[in-house]
């Protein structure tokens, strides 16, 4: 149940959407938290595992601070999943209202053919609502992206399968 005022918001504009010849089985996703507080990284991390494994043959998610001074660590992990595409998720913008209101964060979404890392499909999302619900308001942005990314044929469909509904409980 949501309460009055702490509704959740979010919304796609497409950057760039070629046509896929297929839908990606594997991807690799990461997080990257930027300036924000570490539990939206971690909120948005488990959104799309919750989201995106069921779609896919294999899908990981790394989270990254910025901080990390060498990335061979995450190159390797990437190189030994072997995907098709890597789902990079990098804050570009927010604005947090006064008071307690709500969060307003931009987010840019890439997905990357990995072996030159050439950019296949490109997405601003805009992120909003109250700082209690960030669960909700990330799992409505993972829903969001796996229907544009189901629409462009990256992403498989799954049969039966409601991306509009968000669930209100957060996950143990």
């Amino acid at each position: 149940m949501l309460a009055a005022g702490c509704g959740s918001d979010s919304s796609i504009r497409i950057i760039e959407s070629p046509t896929a010849p297929r839908p990606l089985d594997r991807i690799y996703a990461v997080v990257h938290q930027g300036q924000l507080d570490s539990f939206h990284a971690l909120h948005l991390r488990n959104a799309l595992i919750r989201t995106f494994q069921p779609r896919t043959t294999a899908f990981r998610v790394a989270v990254i601070t910025g901080l990390e001074l060498d990335d061979s660590i995450l190159k390797a992990d990437i190189e030994r999943f072997r995907p098709d595409g890597i789902l990079m998720m990098t804050p570009i913008g927010g604005l947090l209202y006064s008071l307690g209101g709500s969060y307003n964060v931009s987010y840019s979404a890439k997905v990357l053919e990995p072996k030159q890392g050439r950019v296949i499909w490109w997405a601003k999302v805009r992120n909003e609502g109250a700082p209690v619900m960030v669960y909700q308001r990330m799992l409505l942005t993972a829903r969001d992206l796996a229907r544009h990314l189901t629409w462009d044929h990256l992403l498989r469909e799954r049969k039966g399968d409601d991306l509009m509904q968000v669930e209100v409980e957060e996950p143990e």
